[in-house]
């Protein structure tokens, strides 16, 4: 799914200030999902709920034939030749460093007729886990001789680097520690690396993405969001004979019992509840609100020209992605039926608890935590200033210095025509970034309060409108009317604009000023708000510890961007009043392309209106199941009980995005491609005997 584990704010913006959020705590009874490890799979669900029998020889065939792609995602061995299927999305910046200004993969796809033609990705890299060890008495007997929190942390992260080196000599293997329950165990995971990766297969963009943005996260859907690489191993295809996930073209059938072996990113479903209501009232509002900032910004920039447009168009689908996933995790915050739940399920947990004192203080220090983190986090977003807003305080600044000087005193480019121009330029953007400042200071006002102590020196005891109106410069009936007024003559204009030149330099220079206070601000709070994210990742090991005592391995750990195991049924769903299909078909494609006449992002490529005729439009193209998944499952094989390839996991509906903190069986759902859908494409659409014939299907 194209959340992929790193929402865009999260990595952007806050991986340069904040130490890792911990993930663990509590819960008091397992979800009707869950994404369960490999070491603890759910062997008594499957054989109670569905009557099947999950041998050790079926586990060891489907952790085996997973992998994890470096871009983000997940993939399966679909070959004894090292043939790996995954999304189109996860390859896609592979395919975008092979593309030319001759050759745009992306637009046009590729597809390799013989080994000869499998293109080589730059930095690509997959991994495959081969081994799998507790290592949770290692760490323990490290970070044991820790006297302090601070030291316990240092000593964890000696531990996890000591006892990776440990298992890495041992197996020769690339070595990761990985905490699962909050610290409650620690496994080391070892991985085969390949970074010889070649690219067999890929559609053209607008099939594998088809609906664009205003589809993403919506089912009924139609993509073909598959790609097919190859790894290789001393300049030839790696054998992966003993590995491979055979093809099933049939694919699954209505209610059928799959499972889905992937990566799936972070979840927090054992988060406690001060930290759930932190994300609920502060972290996640604040990164909406920014993100909507971000998102205006970027369309002004977009509409300006066709240039302009391109080269903000990957950086505003990031934005509105992140948007849309951070919406749908906050709507499941405010929902009160989840949130009661998860009461429920920490009051269970603390009273097994009564009595632990060490587990009773760490709520309390956790909770103390998240109020220094709520006073904090506001300013660390909204002060951290765009270039646009840097740029345009900038621009007033030398405007107005400039007009203010004889035309001989002028720097070069503020006289005649190009002076004219750049008033034009900045007077147009004046209306954006104005409204920007004034949203920046009505955030900071809102979740911190006008009175709050960090925002002394930039409110000035105003509310955040007049403190705006102090700061932005006064044009009189405004910026538009200004333009509209001013002569096409340089100089004629010149005569106009000059007296405004000291009230540019003034909100220049205020601006600035602000953005200064802003960063002041934002340095001063940065170690108060790190410290408080520490000390709640101490605290956490502590209640992992406690829950470990209450409740076992019976439910499965937060999601860590690690490969587990997940299952559910191909089954539809009701949404209100209407009955949501299991599955879409060829029909259903070309008849949503018709009905917005192929305008973009409905267009078809050429390909497929080419073999529109030859197609048999019945095929089932993608469809829903179950499954619990969450942004990292990207590329996944979903599997029948032979442990043979039906599905291609490529996203989440919209009612999955609370997911991150609870499953609902009645409508979350993971979207998947269908495997006979990919089947008749290659067959029909892209004549790809050679790939077909490697994956069975003759």
């Amino acid at each position: 799914m194209r959340t992929v584990i790193t929402a865009f704010l999260s990595v952007a913006i806050l991986a340069t200030l904040l130490v890792a959020q911990p993930t663990s705590s509590v819960t008091a009874v397992p979800p009707d999902g869950g994404m369960w490890t490999f070491d603890n799979p759910p062997t008594a669900i499957l054989k109670q709920k569905y009557g099947f029998e999950l041998t050790p020889e079926w586990l060891e065939k489907v952790r085996l034939g997973a992998v994890r792609v470096s871009t983000g995602g997940s993939g399966s061995f679909v070959s004894k030749d090292g043939l790996v299927m995954t999304n189109h999305h996860v390859a896609l910046e592979l395919v975008g460093k092979l593309s030319t200004t001759d050759r745009d993969l992306v637009k046009d796809g590729y597809l390799a007729k013989t080994r000869a033609e499998e293109l080589r990705c730059p930095e690509a890299e997959i991994r495959h886990l081969k081994y799998q060890a507790d290592v949770t008495a290692e760490v323990a007997a490290i970070v044991g001789k820790a006297k302090s929190n601070e030291e316990k942390m240092a000593l964890l992260a000696e531990a996890q680097s000591t006892v990776a080196k440990d298992h890495a000599g041992k197996t020769g293997l690339v070595v990761d520690i990985v905490s699962l329950y909050g610290g409650g165990q620690y496994m080391a995971y070892g991985y085969k690396t390949w970074n010889d990766v070649r690219l067999v297969f890929a559609p053209e963009m607008r099939i594998a993405y088809f609906g664009g943005d205003y589809d993403n996260f919506v089912y009924p859907r139609y993509c073909l969001d598959a790609a097919f690489l190859r790894v290789y191993e001393n300049g030839e295809p790696a054998n992966t004979a003993d590995h491979f996930f055979r093809w099933n073209p049939a694919g699954p059938s209505k209610d059928e019992l799959v499972f889905v072996a992937g990566h799936p990113g972070d979840t927090g479903r054992l988060l406690p509840m001060s930290t759930l209501r932190f994300e609920r009232d502060i972290e996640q509002p604040v990164q909406i609100s920014f993100l909507k900032a971000e998102e205006t910004s970027l369309l002004a920039i977009s509409k300006r020209s066709e240039a302009d447009r391109l080269k903000v168009l990957d950086r505003l689908f990031g934005v509105r992605n992140s948007l849309k996933a951070m919406t749908g995790q906050q709507e499941g915050l405010m929902n009160a039926a989840l949130m009661a739940k998860k009461e429920a399920e920490e009051a269970d947990l603390r009273a097994r608890i009564q009595g632990n004192a060490a587990a009773e203080q760490a709520f309390q220090d956790i909770e103390a935590a998240e109020k220094v983190q709520s006073e904090t986090f506001p300013i660390l977003v909204f002060g951290r200033t765009s270039p646009e807003l840097r740029g345009y305080s900038k621009a007033l600044r030398d405007l107005g210095d400039n007009l203010q000087k004889p035309a001989a005193d002028r720097a070069k480019g503020f006289s005649g025509q190009e002076l004219l121009d750049k008033v034009r330029s900045t007077l147009e953007a004046n209306d954006a970034r104005g409204a920007e400042w004034s949203n920046l200071l009505a955030n900071l006002e809102r979740f911190l309060g006008r009175d709050a102590a960090s925002l002394a020196k930039i409110l000035g005891g105003k509310s955040a409108a007049d403190r705006a109106k102090d700061l932005l410069p006064n044009l009189g009936d405004g910026a538009s009317a200004l333009l509209a007024s001013l002569p096409t003559d340089a100089e004629a204009a010149e005569k106009i604009l000059a007296p405004l030149g000291a009230e540019l330099s003034r909100s220049g220079q205020a601006l600035r000023e602000l953005e200064r206070d802003l960063q002041a601000a934002g340095r001063e709070a940065a170690p108060r708000f790190q410290a408080a994210r520490a000390k709640a990742a101490a605290q956490m090991p502590i209640l992992a510890a406690a829950r470990f005592d209450a409740y076992g391995k019976s439910v499965p750990p937060d999601a860590t961007f690690t490969l587990r195991l997940t299952f559910g049924r191909a089954v539809g769903y009701e949404l209100g009043t209407t009955l949501v299909p299991w599955k879409t078909t060829f029909f259903g494609l070309f008849a949503r392309s018709a009905e917005f006449d192929g305008e973009e992002p409905f267009n078809l490529p050429p390909s497929w209106t080419a073999a529109k005729s030859k197609l048999d439009l019945s095929t089932p193209f993608n469809f829903v199941s179950t499954c619990d998944i969450i942004g990292g499952n990207s590329g996944s094989p979903v599997l029948n009980q032979k442990a043979e390839v039906v599905g291609l996991i490529f996203d989440g509906n919209i009612q999955s995005l609370p997911g991150r903190y609870s499953f609902d069986e009645s409508v979350n759902r993971a979207l998947s491609v269908h495997s006979s859908g990919i089947t008749e494409a290659l067959r029909t659409v892209y004549s790809a005997k050679e790939l077909l014939a490697e994956l069975g299907v003759q």
